[in-house]
């Protein structure tokens, strides 16, 4: 896999709409429509998009919380599609999920210890003993005081909340760890504390992130590649610094444009989008963001273009390119 920790080919997940008292199914919505990347060992790959654009479902879909349509998800040459779920299930601990929503995610009848405890016990096979020991390290280790091990998800504020779901990941010591919008619910000041933490333990774990955001800011900051969706597509994959200062793809470029920009530095020119984005049940065709690119052509209507490079390292789905 070249270095690859993680290779999607073609990866589709749909769901049915069903209609009437029989509940008969009458179109799909295309969530995920046949996209194909790889992940780099140790690497953090951002993925950003408008909401509904199909971002947490392609990291679902890679750990199987969603059951995808067709595809592969290659994870050191084994397609985790193909494997049985109870072998799957000893698989899953390399890999894990934080949430958006810390609270949500957290037993609220369970302390920290009892949380972490379960996953160290069951899971990784330690003893008490083993398990308080390393409990302690793990709440160190995300910036918490192990006196706080005894305390209910309530008794926290946001920001440690999501400190605790973070340990909670790393508890399992896995290779890939999908951060689904995990610090989007946070106050800015806790934002960058999140992220630095993140940052920090990928350099002490070798841990291989995807990092799924609508805040381009964020993304930019923690990323080493950014890849772009729309309507279910990739639409550009560049190098962080290439396509922030290279964005090929007319969607980028409007997505960038909107990115606030600190006093003192070059100003842009801000692009508005008009209409509305389409529906993930009624896909456009040709060019799905033909709809609303004020640099649509006939061609953009009738035929959909392939994600290819248009420099060395980075890739656009765009016929003007």
């Amino acid at each position: 896999m070249d270095g690859n920790l993680l290779e999607i080919k073609d990866l589709e997940v749909q769901f049915p709409i069903k209609k009437g008292i029989l509940q008969r199914t009458v179109g799909h919505i295309h969530a995920v429509d046949k996209i194909s990347f790889n992940i780099k060992e140790c690497e953090t790959l951002g993925l950003v998009g408008e909401s509904g654009c199909g971002k947490t479902t392609t990291g679902r879909a890679i750990l199987r919380l969603n059951d995808p349509s067709a595809g592969s998800v290659y994870y050191k040459n084994e397609d985790l599609l193909k494997i049985g779920r109870s072998d799957f299930r000893d698989m899953r601990k390399n890999l894990q999920i934080i949430f958006q929503d810390p609270y949500s995610s957290l037993n609220p009848r369970q302390t920290v210890k009892g949380l972490l405890n379960e996953v160290l016990t069951v899971k990784c096979g330690y003893s008490k003993a083993e398990a308080a020991e390393r409990i302690n390290e793990l709440l160190i280790q995300v910036g918490l005081s192990p006196v706080y091990a005894n305390r209910y998800p309530h008794e926290f504020s946001g920001g440690q909340r999501q400190r605790i779901a973070i340990a909670r990941a790393l508890a399992l010591m896995p290779e890939f760890i999908v951060c689904d919008e995990a610090v989007s619910a946070l106050d800015v000041s806790i934002q960058s504390q999140i992220i630095n933490l993140l940052m920090d333990l990928k350099d002490t774990y070798k841990v291989t992130y995807l990092f799924i955001s609508h805040a381009l800011n964020v993304v930019q900051h923690i990323s080493d590649r950014v890849a772009v969706m729309y309507l279910g597509k990739i639409v550009e994959l560049a190098e962080t610094e290439e396509l922030f200062s290279h964005a090929a793809h007319p969607y980028t470029q409007a997505l960038l444009s909107a990115v606030p920009i600190l006093s003192g530095h070059e100003k842009r020119e801000r692009i508005i989008l008009k209409g509305e984005v389409p529906g993930a049940a009624h896909i456009p065709s040709g060019c799905r963001f033909h709809t609303r690119c004020p640099m649509a052509t006939k061609e953009c209507a009738e035929h959909e273009p392939e994600l290819r490079e248009v420099a060395s390292g980075h890739m656009a789905a765009c016929h003007r390119l």
